[in-house]
């Protein structure tokens, strides 16, 4: 299949999976919107690295923890680049919880379970169904949804339970 000169949007591209996957497209000439929360640094200098393959990169700042914010990330990669024919969703948050802290603060709890549930479920639910369906009036689009080995085996890492709840949701 020939993805040469179409356009992937790659949530949480800045570091380790994100970053390989658009280092592997870009090889194929797949030009790249990539997005960081926090990771500043690490997105611009995954952005020259991914200019060195001539394709076109645009890095996006975006907390994808709401719709509105979803939205905004859409509109800004299509002002950008015109279409959209590949959305990996690989962003993430490795927040330590540990339960027996969580069991004695419910405030933090649902904070924190919100969170990262509008991160690990919401958001990709949400850019699938809306690029989704660009996609298919475009007539041709993937799309991808990144989880964790860890939670595919049914394995456990020790005082990560919210992480685990939540990417464990497959869409």
């Amino acid at each position: 299949m020939e993805i040469r000169d179409k356009t992937a949007l790659i949530t949480g591209a800045a570091k380790r999976i994100g970053r390989a996957i658009a280092l592997a497209l870009a090889r194929e000439g797949v030009n790249i919107a990539l997005t960081y929360n926090t990771s500043q640094r690490a997105a611009i200098e995954t952005k020259e690295e991914l200019k060195k393959h001539g394709i076109k990169v645009t890095v996006f700042q975006a907390n994808l923890c709401s719709a509105n914010r979803c939205e905004d990330l859409i509109q800004q990669v299509l002002n950008r680049f015109s279409k959209l024919d590949i959305l990996v969703n690989n962003a993430s948050c490795f927040l330590k919880t540990d339960i027996k802290e969580l069991g004695r603060d419910p405030v933090r709890f649902e904070k924190e379970f919100d969170n990262l549930a509008r991160l690990h479920i919401a958001s990709p639910l949400y850019l699938g169904m809306q690029l989704g369906l660009l996609m298919k009036k475009n007539g041709w689009g993937r799309i991808i949804n990144i989880t964790d080995r860890v939670v595919v085996k049914g394995q456990a890492y020790r005082n990560w339970s919210l992480y685990q709840a939540t990417k464990y949701v497959k869409i």
